[in-house]
């Protein structure tokens, strides 16, 4: 290859790349053109409660019944609709849509119905008052039980709380977290130096702590005897002396109140006794036989097989049981008595009898 034929051969090259350097200039202004206009890919729906059109990151397709209930109750309660278009909203087979601020309507409305200020403030509920919204969702859900309507009520109350509108305490509390005290500030420097000199005499004490350890360390410490002896504790239901292995420190008033509320149920106790042993201030060690017995009768009297079958239980077995434990425990309220129920079935249904 000659000397003018590899000029031509740059020349070509360089033509070739002046034309890219042209195309490159023209792309990135088609993107300042289309990043220009307004272009929205994301896609408009109609909200079925207020009929407002808006994009897909302001509303929220609820697919759960419940949620639609409580949704279409708190309209209710906001007297925004009467109780035929309720019924109508919750026989829709179409998808359904709804703005995030229903959610935080219903959650404000049904904090201010059921007096509550948060979820689990439904436990300490009133019982009239949940009457009365429960006769509500009967009108436009017919089977719905008692328990049921409590679990739907905590679950959507736990699921959306962080929607609520903020109360005045928030907004005053939101507020002095922005007033800093300025580091100039007298009082913020006396402060801290209190601390740089706190933390000072907690090191000096941390270093005799590590020689302390050390000298202890270097002495011959005797060992412990007997260490395979076991201590022995008696039960305070049925009297037998067993060890620690055998025996359950029951420290939860809620457990004490079940294990003795089944002694009852079993005829094994009177109501007196059973009085009696609630209000023992020793430590109460029972054995681990009485739990399983425990759970087996509670199974048998409410007639259930696992532990949620409680939101299917009959109204009138529920009731009769909580007769026996309001004669325990008088201000004891029935969304209490459900609560306590579900967590001793949930942490001890593996001791059951198989």
């Amino acid at each position: 290859m000659n000397l003018f034929e590899v000029k031509d051969e740059i020349a070509e090259v360089a033509e070739m790349i002046d034309h890219t350097e042209d195309l490159g200039k023209m792309y990135d202004e088609v993107l300042e053109d289309i990043s220009a206009l307004d272009m929205t890919t994301q896609r408009h729906r109609r909200c079925c409660i207020c009929n407002d059109v808006k994009i897909d990151g302001y509303m929220k397709n609820v697919t759960m019944d419940s949620e639609k209930l409580l949704l279409i109750l708190g309209c209710l309660f906001r007297k925004e609709i009467s109780m035929i278009d309720a019924r109508e909203f919750l026989t829709r087979p179409a998808k359904t849509y709804v703005c995030h601020f229903h959610f935080t309507e219903t959650i404000d409305t049904l904090y201010e119905r059921l007096q509550i200020t948060c979820p689990y403030d439904i436990y300490k509920c009133s019982a009239d008052i949940l009457q009365k919204t429960f006769e509500s969702v009967c009108e436009l859900r017919v089977h719905t039980t008692f328990t049921q309507y409590i679990k739907i009520l905590l679950d959507f109350l736990e699921r959306y709380d962080h929607m609520r509108s903020p109360t005045r305490q928030d907004l005053l509390d939101y507020y002095t977290t922005l007033v800093e005290p300025s580091c100039d500030d007298p009082r913020v420097q006396a402060v801290e130096e209190e601390v740089a000199g706190m933390l000072h005499e907690t090191e000096g004490l941390g270093n005799n702590y590590n020689e302390a350890l050390e000298c202890s360390s270097s002495l011959d410490m005797p060992k412990q005897r007997h260490q395979d002896i076991h201590n022995s504790r008696r039960c305070c239901i049925c009297n037998d002396v067993k060890i620690d292995g055998y025996m359950k420190n029951v420290t939860m008033d809620n457990e004490k109140l079940l294990l003795i509320l089944g002694c009852v149920f079993r005829n094994e106790i009177s109501m007196i006794d059973a009085h009696g042993f609630l209000t023992r201030p020793a430590k109460t060690y029972v054995c681990v036989l009485h739990f399983k017995e425990t759970i087996d009768t509670l199974y048998e009297k409410l007639q259930i097989t696992c532990p949620y079958d409680i939101y299917k239980c009959s109204a009138d077995i529920l009731q009769k049981t909580f007769e026996s434990m309001c004669e325990l425990r008088v201000h004891t309220t029935f969304t209490q008595y459900i609560k306590i129920l579900l967590d001793f079935l949930e942490r001890y249904d593996h001791m059951r009898a198989p």
